[in-house]
């Protein structure tokens, strides 16, 4: 085997280590350019699909996202152009590596694909051992992208996992102390459960009214309930014999109880 042959094979066995099982979408409207990169690209153990419109391409990825896709600039209907900017302005496809492969060689085609987001820019007829640098670099960036994004996605979980927990425990803390509030006055207990049912009942009429921009947000609402329990936990801090007299409190005895509020 020569030194030619040596390189291809082992590129070919590095691209397949690399790329096992990834899919690449070729976007052309001439059938025999699509021939053509499925039959370079296949070998390196690729899944080749290939459509011949924007119209189709944008179907397809929406569909099946691909892991690349090799793009031509000049098709009937939707240009190259089109479909790349659609694509880097969704934020489900954005990621998606675009290899531009065009038969255009003017500047200006190149300058306008930048700014439509592709990733690259191949000119017709392209180089094998380029494009094939180019595919390896850009699923490489994608693989770490999506090691990125996945790890992202983890962290975010956690952190949702920890603030149910955090709500779960200051929602017991809050409780707790309602119920220390009722093992001292039955009648101030059954006033707490009244008052977070009319707290919320109120929350979700006044999110009706338009008037008060934070009623507007149900976790304001829901906020609110919770909490509500704790608007006469003040009530430990007043004398049992205060607390639990039963007739009427004198004006003295009356201002201890208003200092509930202060508690």
């Amino acid at each position: 085997m020569n030194r030619q042959g040596q390189e291809d094979r082992g590129n070919s066995s590095e691209m397949g280590t690399l790329l096992e099982g990834g899919t690449i979408l070729v976007v052309d409207d001439l059938p025999e350019n699509a021939i053509i990169l499925k039959q370079f690209l296949e070998p390196m153990h690729f899944r080749i699909d290939a459509v011949k419109s924007g119209e189709e391409a944008l179907a397809y990825i929406a569909e099946t996202p691909p892991d690349l896709v090799l793009l031509d600039l000049v098709m009937p209907g939707m240009s190259g152009f089109d479909v790349c900017r659609e694509l880097k302005s969704n934020p489900a496809t954005r990621h998606i590596p675009v290899i531009i492969i065009t038969g255009l060689t003017d500047r200006e085609a190149n300058v306008k694909a930048v700014e439509a987001g592709a990733d690259d820019f191949l000119i017709k007829p392209f180089d094998r051992v380029l494009l094939m640098a180019r595919i390896k670099t850009s699923f490489r960036t994608k693989r770490l992208q999506d090691a990125l994004l996945s790890y992202q996605q983890e962290l975010e979980e956690r952190v949702r996992e920890r603030t149910r927990e955090v709500e779960k425990t200051r929602e017991i803390a809050v409780f707790s102390l309602a119920r220390l509030a009722e093992s001292r006055d039955t009648e101030t207990g059954d006033h707490l459960d009244r008052m977070r049912r009319y707290v919320r009942l109120l929350g979700e009429e006044m999110r009706n009214w338009g008037r008060y921009e934070e009623f507007s947000n149900p976790r304001y609402v829901e906020e609110l309930f919770l909490s509500s329990p704790l608007h006469d936990i003040g009530k430990v801090g007043v004398p049992d014999k205060i607390l639990l007299k039963p007739g009427k409190l004198t004006p003295q005895e009356f201002d201890i109880m208003k200092t509930h509020t202060l508690i």
